[in-house]
């Protein structure tokens, strides 16, 4: 099967001419709505316009999945809608047997990504180099608690009531891609 490459925003934003790919060059519509700057935002016009870009609308499963692995990562506190419609649009695609490069900055979805065995590459970083499995921890009292949905909440620590934070607990070298 072929070789299909999910655009993020910030490989956009950060200066990826999608005119200049021969590749097959996909996205997911809320990724048009995040890029701001007249420059990068006619670019991507006129990519989909010449059918260079199209775009994708991933599954209710598809998205049901990659929350689930975003939440086992504990990455779900961080992850927008539209970065977790990116995953599953590439999962969607890996799941059909095409070999899937989804180009992104976002360390979250290149960790979410590397643990579903998703290929991604940083276009303006450096990339991760390990898998990171994130808990919740007081700063105050030391307690941790394994890291579940909390998007959009502040969770206190049962002991004594300070606010938790997020921090690594587990992490392993990241398997490169061949």
């Amino acid at each position: 099967m072929s070789k299909v490459f999910i655009l993020d925003a910030t490989a956009l934003i950060s200066g990826l001419d999608p005119n200049i790919i021969d590749r097959s060059l996909w996205t997911v519509a809320e990724v048009i709505d995040e890029i701001k700057d007249s420059r990068s935002k006619l670019r991507i016009e006129m990519a989909i316009e010449n059918k260079t870009i199209k775009i994708g609308r991933p599954s209710a499963t598809a998205i049901d999945k990659i929350q689930q692995a975003a939440e086992k990562s504990g990455d779900i506190v961080v992850l927008s809608d539209t970065d977790i419609k990116i995953l599953s649009l590439a999962l969607e695609f890996k799941d059909k047997g095409h070999e899937v490069v989804i180009l992104t900055d976002d360390y979250s979805v290149q960790n979410v990504a590397s643990r579903l065995r998703i290929e991604s590459k940083a276009y303006s970083t450096a990339g991760i180099r390990y898998e990171i499995k994130w808990e919740l921890y007081c700063p105050s009292c030391f307690q941790s608690i394994e890291m579940y949905n909390t998007k959009g909440k502040q969770i206190f620590c049962e002991i004594c009531g300070t606010k938790m934070k997020r921090r690594p607990y587990d992490r392993k070298f990241k398997e490169r891609n061949k």
